[in-house]
């Protein structure tokens, strides 16, 4: 399978950390990495579940999910085409700490746990690569701990909103008012007022489960700091 960089929005055709593989160490870990489907609302591995594959997003975007007393408190994250599901794995654990669920249905590559642990043990640039990843997670994690406890939800919801139209190709989010509420921590008459202001204002249109962006700017506008923040923290480095 050929993969090239990512080239951006409109066409999210590759992973970045494996685009950013040096030849020779992509020679020796693309082969190993099977091509996956995966459809919206799959759940991929349940808070407390032992992890049993590592996903590289290609066109899809998952949700990490932290639920408490049963029920889902709010979105800790969301991994697409400049990340991995599974850094628990990396970090020595067997054990996933949120609830991963697919929220657009696309592809990505996988690999099994024990495989992807091989690989990493044989490939200096993969294990630097993905250091440097689970660094700029980290800090995600914070600035996203930060954003819902201090931004008012109007911003996080652009935010949001933000971020999922950085993973699709076109304008069409297919998104509930439920998920989108869950995302955020909220109840689901929570999202609706926010919606709807930005609605009112022309920068998206609402029908029953599709959100589309028709203002890109002025949702950016709209949105708290940590939409360009968190952005940032996405591209790959080396």
């Amino acid at each position: 399978m050929k993969l090239d960089r990512y080239d951006g929005r409109d066409s999210p055709a590759v992973n970045s950390l494996l685009g950013s593989l040096a030849p020779v160490e992509a020679s020796r870990i693309l082969p190993g990495l099977e091509l996956v489907s995966l459809e919206s609302r799959q759940v991929l591995f349940e808070q407390g579940q032992v992890i049993t594959h590592v996903y590289f997003p290609l066109t899809t975007l998952i949700s990490q999910l932290r639920v408490m007393n049963g029920r889902i408190v709010v979105e800790t994250g969301a991994i697409g085409s400049e990340g991995m599901l599974g850094l628990p794995v990396f970090l020595g654990s067997r054990i996933s700490d949120t609830l991963c669920r697919v929220l657009i249905t696309g592809k990505a590559l996988r690999t099994s746990r024990a495989s992807f642990l091989k690989l990493v043990a044989a490939n200096d640039d993969f294990r630097e690569i993905l250091g440097r990843y689970t660094a700029a997670s980290l800090a995600g994690a914070v600035q996203l701990a930060a954003c819902n406890l201090l931004h008012p939800l109007r911003q996080r919801c652009a935010r949001t909103l933000l971020a999922i139209h950085d993973h699709v190709a076109g304008d069409d989010l297919l998104l509930t008012h439920e998920y989108l509420a869950q995302m955020l921590g909220v109840g689901r008459g929570g999202v609706t007022p926010a919606l709807g202001f930005l609605q009112t204002r022309g920068i998206i249109t609402n029908r029953r489960g599709v959100i589309t962006i028709l203002d890109r700017q002025r949702l950016e506008a709209d949105a708290c700091e940590c939409a360009a923040i968190m952005r940032e923290l996405a591209k790959p480095s080396r």
